[in-house]
């Protein structure tokens, strides 16, 4: 399923704080604005597809763009696609047959 979902970055101390306010408890960080918005990808993936094997509700997104916040933070929309995400981290053992050799 595909989502896009708004994210407050804050710079603070060489860091960049990230918040999705619309997933409660989702909030990551990253030493670089590219890594903190991989960090939120990461996030906000891990949040749904949790709430989807729990069928839990998803929240919707919110506009968060007119809000007041943090000086110097700013908003920033995040897409994921959570059946992309598990292709990318499923793993699941995988028993596999290989032949003894003899040396």
């Amino acid at each position: 399923m595909k989502y896009v979902y708004p994210a407050i970055f804050t710079p603070e101390d060489n860091n960049y704080n990230v918040i999705v306010p619309d997933l409660p408890g989702c909030f990551t960080f990253g030493t670089s604005l590219v890594e903190a918005i991989e960090m939120a990808w990461d996030a906000i993936s891990m949040w749904l597809v949790d709430a989807e094997d729990k069928d839990e509700p998803i929240p919707a997104p919110g506009n968060h763009q007119d809000k007041a916040f943090e000086p110097n933070s700013f908003v920033n929309f995040i897409d994921v696609d959570t059946a992309e995400y598990r292709r990318e981290n499923d793993n699941r053992a995988i028993k596999k047959h290989l032949p003894f050799l003899n040396g």
